[in-house]
């Protein structure tokens, strides 16, 4: 007999997503490890130092989601645990009655802080602003009140309604106070000029959020990227293809290269301004080495360092485009690309010619992770992919959807790895019981207890499976004071 399972609460499915038997499990363990639990969690306060156990006698400590799923429990006692981040969560699981409990109780602790239906009258007040708590929705329809919450946290303008959304004023406000709550304004006034150039000129990624006309204009795009040169990315296609505007941007920052087109990533101008005026066709082996670590540093050597194996090999596993750039002799030795891909399979990427080769992925698919970058009509090739699943029972899930319709070649497949079996693309032949009864004669392994039609003998299979899940279940040890408690199983 196998060893038993420690199943911990705390690892505990949700019933609503779980099989038949950790349903069973589940129920089990409600009727009988909960008094446990409290009992324990008692037994644990009294254990810990008086300077520890404030913390847990405020009522914040971690309560297992999977109560919430039990009325009775979560009325009775799950009550003081509201205040803990995990109530929000289980709110959505558990019974109306615990969520009406939830509900009524931030509603009368605090005078702020409402669901999202509710919204607050103008004549009433807001005396403690700090106080707006981020879990819950709060509507302000009072220009007076939404002003004082605005000022004092600018982010704040999402709790605001759609109407002061669309007040300067109060957006105003709320941008002088945090620059970022431009994203809350309305359509409209993201379209604002006025607006955007002084929300631009604090903080250039702010583009983002900006409007389409604007995001199109080229002195307020050139504003953005002069402050920071990754707001490139958020230009238009337009302005992205603008030479001055790529010039500025990299100028800024060296990084916003990587977003620049192809049609202008070689532009004599633009890599004068990327490489300062450094010849890197000059430079020697040893300075080119350290060079490498930078991206695309590789595709500017000299001819004679792209094609030295060591130098592409330094530079490939780096940064696998950097074989794009390697001299065409040395992409087309397939030793030499076989030898970089042991070290970083995504090189295959970047050598389309080779992912038709049917000769050479042959032989490549027994490097983990090679399969998934050859050519569609290597997918569906039947020898090439009983080839990948005999090494890596994984490569099953990048063949063509037409090789799965073949249950001979499936069985086939189980034939030379039979974990094949267990891939996700394996859903309907592992429901077909007649399937399964082949796979399980033609590989000698049992896949499934399914097949059992006994109703007796199911059953009894059923209750040794369950002993031998929840036997051992134990406490979590958090909750466990006493060396004898620990030892103790809800059974």
């Amino acid at each position: 007999m196998s060893p038993p399972t420690t199943i911990h609460l705390t690892d505990l499915i949700i019933p609503s997503s779980s099989s038949h038997v950790q349903q069973l499990l589940h129920q089990k363990f409600i009727h009988k490890g909960f008094t446990l639990f409290l009992h324990n969690r008692e037994e644990y306060i009294k254990s810990i130092p008086k300077s520890r156990r404030m913390r847990y006698m405020r009522q914040q400590e971690y309560f297992p989601i999977e109560f919430f799923q039990d009325e009775e429990i979560v009325v009775k006692v799950g009550q003081p645990f509201v205040e803990h981040h995990y109530a929000f969560e289980a709110k959505y699981e558990a019974p109306d009655s615990f969520k009406e409990y939830v509900n009524n109780y931030h509603l009368e602790n605090s005078n702020i802080v409402v669901q999202q239906e509710v919204k607050i009258e103008k004549e009433e007040k807001i005396e403690k602003p700090k106080k707006i708590k981020k879990n819950l929705m709060c509507v302000l329809t009072n220009k007076e009140e939404a002003l004082k919450i605005v000022e004092n946290n600018g982010k704040h303008l999402y709790r605001v309604c759609d109407e002061l959304k669309n007040d300067k004023e109060v957006v105003w406000k709320a941008i002088q106070q945090n620059i970022c709550a431009i994203q809350f304004a309305s359509q409209e006034l993201r379209n604002d000029l006025e607006l955007a150039t002084f929300t631009i000129a604090k903080n250039g990624l702010l583009l983002k959020w900006l409007s389409t006309e604007l995001r199109n204009d080229k002195n307020l795009v050139l504003l953005a990227v002069t402050t920071n040169g990754n707001a490139f990315q958020y230009a238009s296609r337009k302005l992205q293809h603008d030479k001055e505007i790529v010039i500025a941007a990299i100028t800024n920052c060296r990084s916003a290269y990587n977003q620049v087109p192809q049609s202008l990533k070689k532009d004599s101008q633009v890599m004068k301004v990327l490489f300062k005026e450094i010849d890197y066709s000059k430079i020697d082996f040893k300075l080119a080495k350290k060079l490498c670590s930078r991206k695309n540093i590789f595709a500017f050597l000299s001819d004679e360092l792209r094609n030295d194996k060591k130098m592409v090999q330094i530079a490939a596993q780096q940064y696998a485009s950097s074989i794009q750039f390697a001299s065409p002799e040395l992409k087309n030795d397939k030793d030499f690309i076989f030898h970089l891909l042991q070290g970083n399979a995504l090189i295959l990427s970047y050598l389309p010619e080779l992912q038709k080769d049917k000769e050479f992925m042959m032989r490549a698919v027994s490097i983990c992770g090679v399969f998934r970058y050859a050519s569609y009509s290597l997918t569906a090739d039947k020898h090439v992919v009983a080839q990948a699943c005999s090494y890596h029972h994984s490569a099953i899930g990048c063949a063509a959807s037409t090789l799965l319709d073949d249950s001979e070649f499936i069985l086939d497949l189980l034939s030379l790895n039979p974990l094949v079996y267990n891939n996700y693309r394996m859903g309907r032949y592992r429901r077909d019981d007649e399937f399964t009864k082949k796979a399980m004669e033609r590989t000698g392994m049992v896949y499934s207890y399914r097949l059992v039609k006994d109703p007796q003998e199911f059953s009894k299979l059923l209750d040794l499976v369950l002993e031998r899940k929840y036997y051992g279940c134990s406490i979590p040890k958090r909750y466990l004071g006493l060396e004898e408690l620990r030892k103790k199983s809800i059974n």
